[in-house]
């Protein structure tokens, strides 16, 4: 269980990150002003419009380089799970409505966060018992498994 990027850290970065995201949007970062990353087979230029560059970033400057990817990435998990598989959260009670606002159930996420841990080099991409194989993507079946044993 790694434990260092907590429930608290989870909640007050999505809180932040998606006020300045919604303050920012509109505003564009010209194609030539992107920097451009480099791997041994590939080269190209990283858009720096897209709201998971703009959170990396957002992650980085809070945390550091390495840290900032590594969390962000987590979050970025975390909030994928919940787009992608809101009917069957809802099936199990994990996420409900109250008053206008969809609420998510505390300990459910502090689970999620505690199971992921930091990648091993040359990793940048956090891992789980709980990714399916289109990691780093969690698999709601072992992620509803985990929980009713949790």
């Amino acid at each position: 269980m790694d434990s260092s990027y907590t429930y608290e850290m989870f909640t007050e970065d999505s809180l932040i990150f998606n006020r300045l995201y919604a303050e920012t949007m509109d505003i564009n970062v010209p194609e030539d002003e992107w920097p451009v990353a480099e791997f041994t087979d590939l080269t190209y230029r990283v858009d720096q419009n897209m709201m998971e560059t703009r959170l990396v970033n957002f992650m980085r400057e809070k945390y550091g380089e390495k840290q900032g990817t590594d969390f962000s990435w987590r979050l970025m998990c975390v909030w994928a799970l919940f787009r992608d598989h809101q009917e069957g959260l809802r099936e199990e009670s994990l996420i409900w409505d109250e008053e206008g606002t969809t609420l998510i159930d505390e300990d459910f996420i502090r689970m999620l966060l505690g199971s992921m841990r930091a990648p091993e080099p040359p990793r940048v991409l956090p891992v789980s018992e709980l990714f399916g194989v289109d990691a780093p993507e969690f698999d709601i079946e072992k992620v509803i498994g985990d929980w009713d044993t949790h």
